[in-house]
């Protein structure tokens, strides 16, 4: 989920927003882009909620019911499936797919600003030489270690 909401601005901007979750969600519930995003980040902390209870269940049953040798390739088989997220995460940021050269400072710094609609031709050239000012900006929250966003309008 956390996919679409790092994607948005770019999808967005290269005119394939359509089939981006954000937008769904703001068509789905009539709200606003801020609205999903907090909308898919409370879904997205539930959702790894979840997961953890599982993560702690699962253990207590391999603790009771299996051997050692099933205990401990299940638990490691859980514990890379949340590796794989929070790496999938870290990603975003790195590669210059979503937030250009700036993908550092927005993970350290939490906030995106929102790129204008231009030709596709030119959104490369845009992402990759920095972010312009702009009156919205996207903030990430990340209360559970696993990072969201949320859409906040800028004030000057």
């Amino acid at each position: 989920m956390n996919q679409d909401i790092y994607s948005y601005n770019v999808e967005v901007l290269r005119g394939l927003g359509l089939f981006n979750l954000v937008t769904i969600i703001m068509h789905e519930k009539d709200i606003g882009p801020k609205a999903a995003v907090e909308w898919i980040g409370e879904r997205n902390e539930q959702i790894v909620g979840e997961f953890l209870a599982f993560q702690k269940e699962l253990a207590g049953i391999a603790a009771r019911q299996w051997g050692d040798d099933t205990r401990r390739q299940v638990g490691l088989y859980v514990d890379i499936l949340g590796c794989w997220v929070r790496a999938n995460e870290n990603w975003h940021f790195e590669s210059h797919r979503h937030f250009g050269t700036e993908g550092a400072k927005m993970q350290k710094e939490r906030q995106v600003a929102m790129l204008p609609r231009v030709d596709a031709s030119q959104a490369r050239v845009d992402l990759v030489s920095g972010l312009p000012d702009s009156d919205v900006i996207l903030d990430t929250m990340d209360r559970t270690g696993v990072a969201g966003m949320q859409i906040l309008t800028k004030t000057s």
